[in-house]
Formats: C-alpha cells, sequence, structure tokens
C-alpha cells in the first residue's frame, strides 16, 4: 500500500514537471510535455493513473501552480484549454482495455484531443475546423512521438524486471 501512495505522488510530481516544460504558441495552446507525462502515468500506473491525474487537477484547481506555465487556480479548467486537463482524467479509461499495448497511448491523445477541441470550441467560440487547426493539427505529431517514446519506454522497463506495480 504504501509502494502505490509513492507512485502515486511520484507520478504527480512528473506531471506537474511535465506541465511545467512549455514552449508558447501564436494560437494560444502551449507545447508542453504534459502529453507524454499522461501516457506514461497510465502505462505505469494502469487503473491507478486516474487517482494520479485527479491529484494533479485537484492540486491545480486548488491555486497550486502546476498547470502549463506555472499556471494554477479553477479558472485554468474553465477557461480554454482547461478541455485538455479533463481529457487527461478521461484518457486514464484506457488502462481499463483488454489489451496493454501502444494502441492505448494513441486511445488516449484521441481523448485528450475530442476534450480539448471541444473545450477550445466553446471557450472560444470556434468552429470545429478552427479549433482542430490550432488545438490538434499543430501538435499530432509530437504527441504521437510522446506516445512511442512513453510505450517504448515502459516496455524497456519491462524488459528488465523492473516491475513498479
Amino acid at each position: 500500500m504504501r509502494n502505490k501512495i509513492s507512485l502515486l505522488g511520484l507520478f504527480t510530481a512528473f506531471l506537474i514537471v511535465t506541465s511545467w516544460i512549455k514552449i508558447p504558441t501564436p494560437f494560444g495552446v502551449p507545447f508542453t510535455l504534459q502529453v507524454f507525462g499522461v501516457i506514461l502515468t497510465i502505462y505505469f500506473l494502469k487503473r491507478d493513473a486516474w487517482k494520479a491525474i485527479l491529484i494533479y487537477i485537484l492540486l491545480g484547481a486548488l491555486g497550486l501552480p502546476v498547470f502549463a506555465g506555472f499556471a494554477g487556480g479553477i479558472s485554468v479548467i474553465f477557461g480554454p484549454t482547461g478541455g485538455y486537463i479533463i481529457g487527461f482524467l478521461i484518457a486514464t479509461l484506457v488502462a481499463y482495455l483488454p489489451f496493454d499495448n501502444i494502441i492505448n497511448g494513441f486511445l488516449a491523445i484521441l481523448i485528450i484531443y475530442i476534450f480539448g477541441v471541444s473545450g477550445l470550441m466553446i471557450k472560444l467560440d470556434l468552429s470545429l475546423i478552427k479549433a482542430i487547426k490550432i488545438g490538434f493539427l499543430p501538435f499530432i505529431i509530437f504527441d504521437s512521438i510522446k506516445v512511442i517514446l512513453g510505450y517504448y519506454t515502459y516496455k524497456l522497463t519491462q524488459k528488465y524486471e523492473i516491475n513498479i506495480s
């Protein structure tokens, strides 16, 4: 039990650090490593991934600077990029699928994009096409690379029997 609590803390901290690494873009949605953090959290924690991501979201909602660019507060969750944050939590549902492979990571980013693009449409009053142009297309290649790196990082640890579950 103590090991699981430590892992939840470790992966929550990892999510925070990956959020802080931010490259602003002219269209408002920054490049971050958050998706990499979410993917690794899902691969390693499996069905407990939602707990680490929920802790991360709650810390941010309380005002701690855990979101992209050291932002915090409930206004971030209800802001234009809040859909992505909610998508991180919903994406953990892929851990409940009956298979455990790279497809899980791609399904997770699909879920994140659905929520993120929807949030942009609602909060910025954008058309679906415009929201996809600013909230999906610039990121899909980099996020796909994050999924691939996350999956093979996970598989490499399993190969050497570094089991953290």
